[in-house]
């Protein structure tokens, strides 16, 4: 059994760079190929095979490992970079007995489950990545990028790979990424005589558009929304306040700026939608998917993260960028990276290997995480139009990354029920900034508690 002693002195010796593995000093002589193991535990969003079939998670892993492969000239392929990387994949993490009750136990019984499997690189969301990495679990890269830093960080978009990087560096490479953007009915916009969407529409085109389309019977009732801008799967309405240049919490001090007057004005643009125009339906999220999953689109236009597949439904939508408040912001939400486990001891290949899957997964997404692969998506994604591959583009241009767990989410819980309920704007910022005091106090008491992670 790996003790967590054993186990964060390894780690520690490896990240600090001082592992006795090192080049072979034997004579010349054609170098052996290092062995490597890729564990991929649970599922991402992100991923999609190259037939547009997002049902399969192992089927579009498995295409990327085979599209590295058949790449002769990639110098970060497994030719050209002497080594052998085999999938070890299985839907859920395995689940320990008993299961841990603490956060040491959880990451303790992660690191015995990668040495158990002998993982060298290892799919987690980049987060985690983070909060592992700083707990010595998997390696910092910094160690290995050396001058190609800046060519590294430019190749990707800050919103999916900032959110990897921690005390001690960069933890994960991004492969996939979940920008939020309005997904219309691009026939019921033609059947009205609407122009669709597109980067110059803001919040009062927004209204205007949305009242236009919501179609009601004779009774009164609505039939048909205008929009739904929250309840997908990027949960909150963290978009009503950066695009209103306003935010929940400061990020240094953790104090909750909900009464300064650019917030309160955001939270009370998302309650008229609701509850003065009535363009939009307020029912929380599970209420929502059940219209989602209906017979008929319940919703002219929503704001969701973009799902490519030809499974995926609604075929009429079509993508168009969020319109704009006083800025362009867009909540992104960092799904599937990949990063180096601190047990193995083929760190250098396993870099290499690192940087070679995350390259051909890129194409095995819905949207990628690289600049240069968005860029040339019409190309292997054939359903996207040209004007919806520039959407994308400046949806990650524009991208915000979510905040980590802890406070945050649970004030903006707090925020949507207030809402939906049709409190006013400021008696709700009182209630969510009451539950960060809350909670602040809580984790004065109790630090090494999961859910005061953004506390530390």
């Amino acid at each position: 059994m790996l003790t967590r002693r054993s186990l964060l002195a390894g780690t520690a010796a490896l990240a600090a760079g001082c592992s006795t593995v090192g080049p072979s000093f034997s004579p010349p002589s054609t170098p052996r190929e290092a062995q490597l193991t890729w564990a991929v535990f649970g599922g991402y969003l992100s991923l999609l095979d190259t037939q547009e079939i997002s049902t399969s998670q192992e089927r579009a892993l498995l295409g990327g490992l085979a599209a590295l492969a058949e790449d002769k000239e990639n110098p970060f392929g497994p030719q050209r970079g002497r080594y052998t990387i085999r999938l070890h994949y299985a839907k859920e993490w395995p689940e320990p007995e008993p299961p841990p009750q603490t956060y040491e136990a959880a990451l303790e019984s992660f690191a015995e489950t990668l040495e158990a499997i002998s993982a060298d690189l290892v799919a987690l969301p980049p987060i985690l990545a983070k909060l592992l990495g700083e707990k010595g679990l998997v390696l910092p890269l910094d160690r290995f990028i050396g001058g190609e830093k800046s060519e590294i960080e430019g190749a990707y978009y800050p919103s999916v790979l900032e959110p990897g990087r921690g005390q001690g560096g960069l933890y994960a490479l991004p492969v996939g990424a979940q920008p939020q953007m309005m997904r219309y009915d691009a026939a019921y916009f033609a059947e009205k005589g609407e122009s669709p969407p597109d980067g110059n529409w803001n919040w009062d085109d927004l209204v205007s558009t949305a009242r236009r389309l919501t179609k009601r019977n004779n009774e009164g009732e609505v039939t048909r929304w205008g929009v739904v801008t929250h309840g997908g799967f990027i949960g909150g309405i963290w978009w009503v306040l950066w695009q209103n240049q306003a935010t929940l919490m400061d990020e240094e001090t953790f104090q909750c700026r909900l009464h300064e007057p650019a917030a309160v004005g955001a939270l009370q643009f998302f309650h008229d939608l609701l509850h003065t125009y009535r363009v939009s339906p307020a029912v929380e999220s599970g209420e929502l998917y059940k219209l989602r999953t209906g017979p008929a689109p319940p919703f002219a236009m929503q704001y969701d993260v973009p799902f490519l597949g030809m499974n995926s439904g609604q075929s009429d939508f079509r993508l168009a960028e969020l319109p704009r408040g006083k800025v362009p912001a867009v909540p992104v939400s960092p799904d599937l990276s990949i990063a180096i486990a601190a047990r193995t001891e083929k760190a250098d290949a396993a870099y290499t290997a690192l940087r070679g899957v995350v390259g051909a997964m890129q194409r095995f997404v819905h949207v990628p995480a690289e600049r240069e692969t968005l860029a040339r998506l019409g190309e292997f994604r054939k359903r996207l139009r040209p004007e919806e591959v520039t959407a994308l583009q400046r949806s990650m241009e524009h991208g915000h990354a979510m905040p980590e767990y802890g406070a945050a989410h649970s004030a903006m819980g707090s925020i949507v029920a207030g809402l939906l309920r049709g409190d006013d704007a400021a008696a709700v910022a009182d209630t969510a900034c009451a539950a960060v005091d809350e909670l602040q106090k809580f984790c004065s008491d109790a630090p090494d508690d999961i859910r005061c992670t953004q506390f530390s």
